[in-house]
């Protein structure tokens, strides 16, 4: 559920290339007596598309299976991602699907509820029929199928409002929201139709708990308010169900655009996406991507590439600010790293503060081994438990630190002059004691894949419901 620009590039280019050859030895320590002692949650997003990866897939029964507070997935709530609004007429083997290509007028549509929508291959225009569906509609591995069979485990469903609208000035993909908050009459539509989507394409064995809608992200006042109409349109439908959001985790850009006041009054619970504040996309200058506190320093900060803001803290101060209780905040844990290439380390590394020049920031300088090991050349990521199992069998080549300063881990390689943010066991419990302090609602997790094989999630449940 970070960026979408993001979810793409890992989506699409990371599942055939990792070599599943490579095993999955955690180095964690495994939790006792986990048992939820606190109205704390963990909200996973499953993202359908990540049992298509033959070296690192998760199928959403497989995860379900150990999700239970005392296992090693455990969660709150399981949130297959995403569903997106349509009419409900088009048609796979006999099933009613709830999706449809330009329902919207949009010139293209990312279907994350598991649709891929045929493509000319020399006009690279969309036909509006459908070339496969990979883990909703049908089959012992589909995310139906596994609610079924776990019928005990609560889930909510994410619906995705952010395909590209044909206006260029809409750079963040917003299309679905905005068009809808302008639109009474799409807006009834959507609402109408809405079953079919959040109920996937009826084969659920129940309803979910609630809908987390994700737009991402609004970026103007009038953005927000069409989040809003989104949001209201729902209450009204099934004042019944919780309502989620999730919010960009940047002060300035994302946080501030929103309606707080009015939003408060629908919205159960706010989710703040805090990683992705920085990475190979963002600069020259090595830095966490989701760090609790601040720790860069001030020759390095800047309103955009390395903002002071670009931590938890920022964004939960001001979303407190805006006079929402903490019980409905919940904060980011990233089960992936990040990643930069070409890091020129100085001979002595100061802990606190990480922050390094760098030379390469190219594709083409992530090898085929490093891709084998399960970095994505893309988007310049790589899924804790392959991050986990390179650290296990090499501790010495890739070695562990910490940013106390900014509560935050992050992986050296000096040799490959590799650098990596990402969680760990004492950033999430670094985390889980912001959340308890704080007295916030709990955390999030983007995504399920990254678990695989570990205990991360366990050990963050034991976190959570420690005492303080």
């Amino acid at each position: 559920m970070n960026s979408l620009y993001n979810k793409l590039a890992v989506a699409i280019l990371a599942p055939a290339l990792l070599l599943s050859s490579c095993s999955l030895v955690t180095n964690e320590a495994v939790p006792v007596g986990v048992t939820p002692t606190s109205d704390r949650k963990i909200v996973t997003y499953y993202p359908s598309y990540v049992k298509y990866d033959s070296a690192n897939g998760l199928t959403a029964s497989d995860f379900l299976a150990k999700s239970d507070a005392k296992s090693d997935y455990a969660t709150d709530e399981f949130v297959p991602s995403f569903i997106i609004i349509g009419d409900g007429q088009t048609v796979i083997g006999n099933e009613k699907l709830a999706w449809k290509l330009n329902q919207f007028a949009f010139d293209d549509m990312y279907a994350w509820a598991g649709l891929e929508w045929s493509q000319d291959p020399v006009t690279a225009q969309y036909d509006g029929t459908v070339k496969y569906s990979n883990g909703v509609d049908a089959g012992t591995t589909s995310i139906a199928a596994a609610l079924k069979q776990y019928p005990t485990r609560p889930f909510g469903l994410a619906i995705g409002g952010w395909p590209k609208d044909s206006d260029p000035a809409d750079p963040q993909r917003t299309g679905a929201f905005n068009r809808l908050g302008a639109s009474p009459t799409d807006m009834d539509a959507a609402m109408a139709t809405i079953d079919n989507s959040l109920y996937a394409i009826g084969k659920l064995s129940r309803v979910p708990s609630g809908y987390h809608v994700d737009f991402e992200f609004p970026l103007t006042a009038t953005q927000g308010q069409n989040l809003l109409k989104f949001c209201q349109a729902l209450k009204a439908k099934d004042a019944t169900k919780k309502i989620s959001i999730a919010v960009g985790p940047n002060v300035t850009t994302h946080l501030s655009v929103l309606p707080w006041a009015q939003l408060n009054t629908v919205v159960d619970n706010f989710e703040i996406m805090t990683y992705d504040f920085t990475g190979a996309f963002s600069g020259q200058t090595t830095a966490h991507h989701t760090a609790v506190q601040n720790s860069i320093p001030a020759s390095l900060q800047n309103s955009t590439t390395y903002s002071p803001d670009f931590n938890i803290n920022s964004c939960v101060t001001y979303v407190l600010g805006q006079g929402i209780p903490a019980k409905k905040i919940l904060i980011g844990v990233a089960l992936y790293g990040r990643f930069w290439t070409g890091v020129n380390f100085p001979a002595s590394l100061t802990e606190n503060s990480p922050y390094y020049s760098t030379a390469v920031q190219a594709t083409g300088d992530v090898t085929a081994t490093m891709i084998a090991a399960g970095f994505d050349a893309g988007s310049h990521t790589i899924k804790y438990n392959r991050l986990n199992a390179l650290i296990a069998a090499a501790p010495s080549e890739w070695v562990k630190h910490y940013d106390a300063t900014a509560k935050a881990a992050y992986i050296v390689n000096t040799a490959k002059k590799i650098f990596i943010s990402y969680d760990n066991e004492s950033s999430v419990a670094d985390k889980a004691a912001y959340v308890k302090t704080k007295g916030l609602g709990g955390v999030i997790i983007w995504d399920a894949s990254g678990a695989k094989g570990t205990t991360i999630l366990k050990y963050l449940r034991t976190q959570l419901d420690n005492p303080m």
